[in-house]
């Protein structure tokens, strides 16, 4: 069955966020992933195109796709506006959030029972995010750049202490909204945001 592009967004960008974690910039090719996922190299060539119309790769005649290494200063560039358009989001959401949906969403954040794994249910940030009802918050979201760092955050936070910690946070947040705490929930929000970043400054010293 043929793939859509988006699945094809999605497989490559993690090449891409791996590749990235090297010390080094490096050449993604195109037929060597084409025989890795046996299909054509046209497939790849157009999803790099979309990459490095994000700046995400760069196209080098006979060398292939370059990737540069991630860098520290990048990702807290990208906090900081992520920081400030999911706050902006949160405050435009306010008049369309519905209980219902956030209580779903909580019991999809259980606390851990012991010897069990942690439960975490992300949809908060899109809930928020699609709620705010603005078209530019949702288009910066939709972005590669936005992708490649949600794929970079999920590769780094694989561990069950980070798994709970990032689903208490998701609590703080929800029970906040719940009761209609607005500042309790945007220092909430502000601080699960600091959090990945610090996960993220780890994978970096790996």
């Amino acid at each position: 069955m043929a793939r859509f592009h988006e699945d094809w967004d999605q497989i490559l960008i993690r090449e891409v966020m791996r590749t990235s974690l090297g010390s080094d910039a490096a050449y993604l090719r195109e037929e060597a992933l084409a025989r890795k996922y046996r299909v054509g190299r046209s497939v790849i060539r157009q999803t790099f195109s979309r990459f490095a119309g994000a700046g995400l790769v760069e196209h080098v005649p006979r060398r292939g796709w370059l990737v540069r290494p991630f860098r520290e200063e990048d990702m807290r560039a990208y906090l900081e506006i992520r920081e400030a358009l999911e706050l902006k989001a949160l405050d435009l959401a306010r008049p369309h959030i519905q209980r219902e949906d956030l209580i779903r969403m909580l019991e999809g954040n259980p606390e851990r029972k012991k010897g069990a794994f942690p439960r975490l249910d992300n949809r908060l940030h899109r809930y928020l995010i699609e709620k705010s009802q603005n078209r530019y918050i949702r288009e910066f979201f939709r972005q590669y750049v936005s992708i490649y760092y949600t794929a970079l955050f999920d590769y780094a936070a694989p561990e069950v202490s980070v798994v709970t910690q990032m689903a208490r946070q998701h609590r703080r947040i929800l029970e906040s909204l719940l009761s209609r705490a607005w500042a309790r929930a945007r220092q909430a929000l502000v601080e699960h945001i600091q959090a990945q970043g610090r996960v993220l400054k780890k994978l970096l010293k790996r």
